[in-house]
C-alpha cells in the first residue's frame, strides 16, 4: 500500500496489528478527522503533514483496520483536492476495497468513499465509470434514511453532476 511523504508516495510500514474489528484508539481517529477538515478546506500546508501521520500511525496500528481504512480515503481526499487525481484513484480504490472487506456490502459506511470517488471519476470525465459509485451510494443512503434523508440529497446531488457530464440532464 502507498502512502503520502509530503507530495510523493512511498512504500507504508509493516508491522502486525489488532484486529480487523478494532476502531483503532481516539488518537487515531481524531488525526483522521483532522486530516479530512484541513483537506476539505483546502489547507495543504496543514493537511499534508495530518494526513502522513494519520496514514503512517493507522499502517503501523494495523493495515487491516477501519482506521487505516479511513486514513486511505482520507488521503485520496487530500489527493483528490489537491488535483492529485491519479493518486486521489488508488488511494480511493484501496479505500473501498478495504471498507468492503471490513464493512461489507451494504453498510453505510461506504457512502463517501463512493461518493468522493464518483465525484473524482466526473473531475476524471469518467462519468460512465461513476455511475456504479453512486448508484451504489444512493441504494445504501436510501436503506439508512429514506428518500428524504441529507444523506440521499447530497448523494442525489453528485448523480446530477454524472447526470449533466453524460450529457442526460
Amino acid at each position: 500500500l502507498l502512502m503520502l511523504a509530503a507530495c510523493g508516495r512511498s512504500e507504508a510500514p509493516s508491522g502486525p496489528g489488532p484486529a480487523v474489528e478494532d476502531e483503532g484508539p481516539p488518537v487515531l481517529v481524531r488525526q483522521n478527522q483532522a486530516c479530512r477538515e484541513a483537506a476539505a478546506r483546502i489547507d495543504f500546508e496543514r493537511a499534508n503533514p495530518l494526513c502522513l501521520e494519520a496514514l503512517e500511525t493507522a499502517a503501523s496500528h494495523s493495515r487491516e483496520s477501519k482506521v487505516f481504512a479511513a486514513a486511505l480515503a482520507n488521503t485520496g481526499y487530500l489527493m483528490h483536492q489537491r488535483g492529485a487525481y491519479e493518486d486521489a484513484e488508488t488511494f480511493y480504490e484501496e479505500a473501498l476495497a478495504l471498507q468492503r472487506q471490513l464493512y461489507g456490502e451494504d453498510s453505510t459506511e461506504l457512502i463517501t468513499v463512493l461518493s468522493d470517488f464518483g465525484t473524482l471519476l466526473v473531475q476524471m470525465r469518467r462519468p460512465d465509470e461513476a455511475v456504479p459509485h453512486y448508484a451504489q451510494a444512493l441504494e445504501l443512503a436510501e436503506a439508512a434514511q429514506g428518500e428524504s434523508g441529507a444523506r440521499v440529497s447530497e448523494v442525489l446531488a453528485g448523480f446530477a453532476e454524472v447526470r449533466e457530464a453524460q450529457g442526460r440532464l
